[in-house]
């Protein structure tokens, strides 16, 4: 979690066991609630640290809204911490039919 005069500005969380760390779920989701990736980055920054301490040694994380492209700021963040693109995701729901 980020501050900022003492407001929660950024939270990112990560999932660590057996090794492997995913870091998929934040808030504000940079690029859509939030114009700015530099929060994000910070903290992709201190997860990756603080995953090493713990043991980690694989680290996956989503971008929300992939580019076709796989250019633009989230992939620029990713990439400076060591990141690289394993795929691009698609996203699927599932909505159980109701009867009444």
């Amino acid at each position: 979690m980020l501050k900022r005069d003492g407001a929660v500005a950024a939270v990112r969380s990560m999932f660590i066991s057996d090794g492997a760390a995913w870091s998929g779920i934040d808030a504000p989701v940079p690029g859509i609630m939030e114009p700015s990736f530099d929060l994000d980055a910070m903290l992709g920054e201190r997860l990756v640290r603080d995953g090493i301490a713990a043991g980690a040694r694989l680290f996956v994380a989503d971008i929300e809204a992939p580019r076709p492209e796989r250019d633009g700021p989230a992939y620029r963040n990713y990439a400076r911490l060591g990141y690289k693109i394993a795929y691009l995701r698609s996203h699927y729901s599932y909505l159980p039919a109701y009867s009444s």
